[in-house]
């Protein structure tokens, strides 16, 4: 890398396709989500930050943390699909099932439609590979007699679990996801001529 070469990206001026690593252009490209604040939320940001981390402890593995945008191809997707879920999670103790490694998948793949849009690839590493479809999850609820053993538990008189209670208990009586939740404030909250009180907010995944 010479003088120049950095003069000129600093500048942003010639900036060579071929010459960017594929680490940095990912950066790059969460640091360009995170301006359109009205497009993309906290969360989603959040996914891109996790495929980040996930992408980095595979590509040290294998010493390719040099990769080139323009090297990364179907055969090293497919390798990080097969990492993605054979390695166990620190914390779960087991891998990720195929829902989660494909949500990172899809993010990889959006990044990837932008580079080529940006003409900073050629050649899409996705033709010929294969998405795993979604499978429904198998969801576990809890029942109304369920609910209210929660709701009487005094859980050993912890102030901090007692509020969290709280939170997911009006979660369960309003409808409101957990996201929704995190934005709302006693402005939402307005009271009609009857009395009953109404929440009033824009859903972040809905709209």
């Amino acid at each position: 890398i010479s003088a120049q070469q950095i003069k000129r990206n600093y500048t942003g001026e010639d900036v060579i396709a071929s010459e960017v690593l594929f680490v940095d252009y990912f950066k790059d490209h969460i640091a360009e989500l995170r301006q359109k604040v009205n497009e993309y939320s906290e969360g989603t940001i959040n996914h891109y930050i996790k495929t980040q981390t996930h992408l980095h402890k595979f590509l040290k593995l294998h010493g390719w943390m040099n990769m080139k945008l323009s090297e990364f191809n179907k055969k090293l997707l497919e390798r990080f699909e097969h990492y993605l879920l054979t390695t166990p999670n620190e914390q779960l103790g087991r891998p990720m099932n195929g829902n989660t490694s494909s949500t990172y998948i899809r993010k990889i793949k959006a990044s990837i439609s932008v580079a080529i849009r940006k003409d900073l690839l050629q050649a899409n590493p996705f033709t010929g590979f294969k998405m795993q479809s979604f499978k429904q999850a198998n969801k576990i609820y809890l029942t109304a007699e369920e609910i209210e053993l929660l709701k009487h538990h005094d859980l050993a008189g912890n102030l901090s679990l007692q509020r969290v209670k709280d939170i997911f208990l009006f979660s369960c009586y309003t409808g409101l996801r957990h996201s929704d939740v995190v934005q709302l404030q006693n402005s939402m909250i307005k009271q009609d001529a009857d009395g009953l009180y109404w929440i009033s907010l824009i859903q972040q995944k809905t709209g």
